[in-house]
């Protein structure tokens, strides 16, 4: 999708640099909704949630499941009880922490390698120092 959309927009052949800078913005684009639906979610749900029991107040329900993003957010802004208990004029600044930890949450879990990924790695670097070892004159 960002290789045609560069295609259409670039007056020459788009490099990699071009398409990979189209995907990196859609990416963050699609961070950015995400965080302020979690956000809007938190916000107009957070006087059901009893913090302290880890469920709906007088349900016993567990609570709405946020992702590990927005609970990654949710603590950097001093958890439910933190977020409760701030004033509305600080709303504003509560909310741009929310983002920004967001989105370094989401980064975060883009870079984690699977455990599969994990074994198939260490098993590349096992082979590489097998092969290399055995080349050695000695």
């Amino acid at each position: 999708m960002a290789c045609l959309e560069c295609l259409k927009e670039c007056r020459f052949m788009p490099t990699v640099a071009d398409i990979l800078a189209k995907c990196r913005r859609a990416e963050s684009d699609n961070t950015n909704e995400s965080a302020d639906q979690e956000w809007d979610l938190l916000t107009s749900n957070l006087h059901l949630i009893d913090w302290q029991q880890k469920c709906l107040r007088g349900t016993g329900e567990p609570p709405i499941q946020f992702s590990l993003a927005a609970q990654a957010a949710i603590r950097a802004c001093g958890g439910f009880e933190g977020i409760y208990y701030t004033k509305p004029e600080y709303m504003s600044h509560l909310r741009r922490i929310f983002m920004d930890n967001y989105s370094v949450a989401v980064g975060r879990e883009a870079r984690q390698l699977t455990q599969g990924e994990t074994k198939e790695l260490l098993e590349q670097v096992r082979n590489a120092s097998l092969t290399y070892s055995e080349s050695e004159p000695g």
